[in-house]
């Protein structure tokens, strides 16, 4: 279980830029519209005034002009690292609390 939490959550996110983006292989990406409404998807096509997401089998198109931030999820080794230490270290303190005074 906490190996799935721990994986989950051990992204950052980088803002990217239209201009030099890539559309060869699509990602996921994080879209923050200016009105503060979040879409995620991958990013499928970038017109000249406005993206197409696809998220599972719909597909959004955003106009350009709304668009406040578009991110993309970036893994984190040091979030990895940061995270497995601090849950290791939370199990041992507890374990040991657990068995020597007794959790009173």
């Amino acid at each position: 279980m906490s190996i799935l939490i721990l994986f989950q959550s051990c992204n950052s996110y980088k803002n990217i830029n239209l201009n030099t983006y890539n559309l060869e292989k699509p990602k996921k990406v994080k879209v923050i519209l200016k009105n503060s409404k979040r879409y995620d998807g991958k990013l499928m096509d970038i017109g000249e005034n406005e993206i197409t997401l696809q998220n599972f089998k719909r597909k959004k198109v955003i106009p350009i002009t709304e668009i406040d931030n578009i991110k993309q999820p970036e893994f984190s080794i040091l979030k990895t690292i940061g995270l497995t230490f601090i849950i290791s270290v939370t199990v041992l303190v507890s374990t040991l609390a657990y068995f020597t005074n007794g959790f009173k």
